[in-house]
């Protein structure tokens, strides 16, 4: 299932849970347009996806701004 996803909206919030309540991360708390991550699995009701920055950051975006790549 892992894929290359790149970002659609001009900023899209990172978040520690996946929910619009939940705090973005600290270490990278958003991302741009066209910035490209590593899509690691949905969130249970399919809304998020769980996604890897840089090798190096975990976090849940929106699947409406991530296209796959």
């Amino acid at each position: 299932f892992p894929f290359v996803g790149e970002v659609t909206a001009d900023v899209l919030n990172v978040r520690k849970h996946p929910t619009t309540s939940a705090a973005n991360l600290v270490s990278y708390p958003y991302l741009k347009k066209g910035n490209l991550v590593l899509v690691e699995k949905y969130s249970s009701n399919k809304e998020w996806y769980f996604i890897l920055i840089a090798n190096k950051y975990h976090g849940y975006v929106s699947t409406k701004y991530i296209k796959r790549r």
